[in-house]
């Protein structure tokens, strides 16, 4: 007869994968994240498969529903792809608001992203790494959305059709 061995409570953790619009897949953060659990020994006990844009939508309720399933599930990490996927556009005041959110609850966060790891809330190189990449990504963002503009300019200019195709739902 084989004993299994019961996991601490500190190997228990939940993984935080987001995109931003249906016609995106959240497979690829999956395999990272799930690689990044093994690295680090932990079991994955709940998997948070987002789909929403924080420019449009609250980042709020599901990290409330992150913390709450933590007191029940009993994991205290979350691993997730990098900052963006916890916040883009709400500002550096916002990441902040969010991280500390999860740290006053007991959850440590993990990213897969090699510049942020061993994000540490009393630790300056930790602050200066979130605010830097939350200000990267919002510019990012801006980046792309003005080269899609552009290009929706330059098609319409062109006598293009602009959006679905006629007929189409």
């Amino acid at each position: 007869m084989t004993l299994l061995k019961k996991l601490p409570e500190w190997n228990r953790t939940a993984l935080w994968m987001r995109v931003s619009t249906e016609e995106q897949t959240t497979a690829n953060q999956q395999e990272i994240l799930l690689r990044k659990a093994h690295e680090l020994g932990l079991k994955v006990v709940k998997i948070y498969d987002t789909t929403f844009s924080v420019y449009k939508n609250s980042v709020e309720p599901y990290v409330n529903q992150v913390i709450e399933d933590s007191m029940r599930y009993r994991f205290n990490h979350v691993i997730f792809y990098d900052l963006s996927r916890l916040n883009r556009g709400g500002g550096v005041v916002r990441i902040w608001d969010i991280v500390n959110k999860f740290h006053r609850n007991g959850i440590q966060l993990h990213s897969c992203d090699p510049g942020e790891q061993n994000l540490e809330l009393d630790n300056i190189e930790s602050e200066l790494i979130i605010s830097m990449k939350d200000i990267f990504n919002r510019e990012s963002s801006r980046v792309k959305s003005r080269r899609t503009i552009a290009g929706m300019n330059r098609s319409r200019a062109e006598g293009k059709h602009q959006g679905r195709p006629k007929g189409s739902k």
